[in-house]
């Protein structure tokens, strides 16, 4: 693998755990208008986090040393902060202790809420999904990416009340097919959110 394939999956978990651990504000006080006070709790909580991951190969951990790809640095990372931790999903790949996960080599968007919907079952209470690489690839409907990320979007959350979805954008790729396309999906994307 190269490393700067290793770099990319580095800082998608980073980035992943410090939402996880630092974004999510808790309202304090009283709300006056349209202003709320929010202070951040960043100690760990005392619930499992149930966590859902969407995608394609590079959730599944494809081209990784040993096939657990972000995930496994992930789940430690949060399991060091204090965190309980159940990776959801009804696929396995990796060595890693608690290797569930819901992510299929080559899967469009389509194909990722198809495969999403099996795992409603689990009601994580968070899902990260890194979608929309194989569409680039296989120029598959681009004009209509951000739709089908909005179905799957509003699947996830009517089906899985009070969840919180973390949606990635494609990461750069050294394949021109990815390449080319990868910007007007990820400009899709940050319209929905």
């Amino acid at each position: 693998m190269r490393a700067s394939r290793l770099a990319v999956w580095h800082a998608w978990s980073v980035s992943i755990l410090c939402f996880a651990l630092f974004v999510s504000p808790h309202p304090t006080g009283s709300v006056a208008g349209n202003n709320v006070s929010f202070a951040r709790d960043v100690g760990a909580p005392d619930f499992y986090a149930r966590i859902l991951l969407l995608g394609g190969s590079i959730v599944f951990g494809v081209g990784s040393l040993d096939g657990n790809g972000f995930r496994k640095p992930l789940r430690d990372a949060l399991r060091q902060a204090g965190w309980k931790v159940n990776m959801v999903g009804n696929r396995a790949n990796g060595p890693m202790k608690d290797n569930s996960v819901e992510a299929k080599s080559g899967d469009r968007v389509d194909q990722i809420h198809e495969a999403a919907k099996a795992s409603f079952k689990y009601q994580p209470n968070i899902v990260l999904i890194n979608g929309g690489t194989n569409d680039c690839d296989q120029d598959y409907d681009l004009d209509n990416i951000g739709a089908r990320m909005e179905a799957l979007l509003d699947d996830l959350f009517n089906e899985i009340k009070g969840t919180t979805i973390i949606l990635s954008t494609v990461i750069p790729s050294n394949k021109d097919s990815i390449a080319s396309r990868r910007m007007k999906v990820n400009n899709r994307y940050r319209s929905l959110v």
